[in-house]
This record gives C-alpha cells, structure tokens and sequence, in this order.
C-alpha cells in the first residue's frame, strides 16, 4: 500500500538510524529512570 508506506518511512528510517548507531559500537544506549531526567521536571505543573 503506498499511501500508508508514505506515512510510515519516517518511521523505517528512523529505526534503521539508531540500528546503525547502536550496532557501531561507537555509543552506547542506558536507561535513566523517569525521576533522574531532567525534562521530567519541565512537564509538571508548577505549583
């Protein structure tokens, strides 16, 4: 379907990118828990 691959390259691309990044063994990926990142404290109301 052609219509719908239009919609979802971006999203083929972009998982190839970070495949890429990760398999080079230049980067590495770690996970960082919700309150240890720091945008997490710009999506909180004030009080």
């Amino acid at each position: 379907n052609l219509v719908f691959h239009a919609r979802t390259k971006h999203i083929k691309v972009h998982h190839h990118f970070i495949r890429e990044i990760v398999n080079s063994e230049d980067k590495t990926l770690h996970y960082i828990h919700t309150s240890s990142q720091p945008a997490h404290t710009f999506t909180k109301a004030l009080p």
